[in-house]
């Protein structure tokens, strides 16, 4: 779950810098978003990391990539995170 810890690693550096921005500007899924976000995305990403994600359904997520066993989403509040969950077998 690399990219897990990667995406964690970038939103608690957006944290630091939290007085410098009004909004953020993803790539995708709307914009801007309001910072408020940060905070759900970094619990959402320590709670996947240590095991306990907050499982939500796939129901718009692609279907490219590894099989349905191996995708996953966890929600917090309104920010997702979708990941594959390779690692915790």
């Amino acid at each position: 779950m690399d990219s897990v810890a990667a995406f964690l690693r970038n939103m608690e550096y957006l944290r630091t810098r939290w007085d410098d921005y009004d909004f953020i500007m993803p790539q995708h899924n709307g914009a801007p978003m309001t910072k408020r976000y940060i905070d759900d995305f970094i619990q959402n990403a320590k709670d996947i990391l240590v095991g306990k994600p907050h499982l939500a359904p796939l129901d718009d997520a692609p279907g490219s990539g590894p099989g349905p066993e191996h995708r996953k989403r966890s929600r917090v509040n309104h920010a997702s995170i979708n990941y594959n969950d390779f690692d915790s077998q």
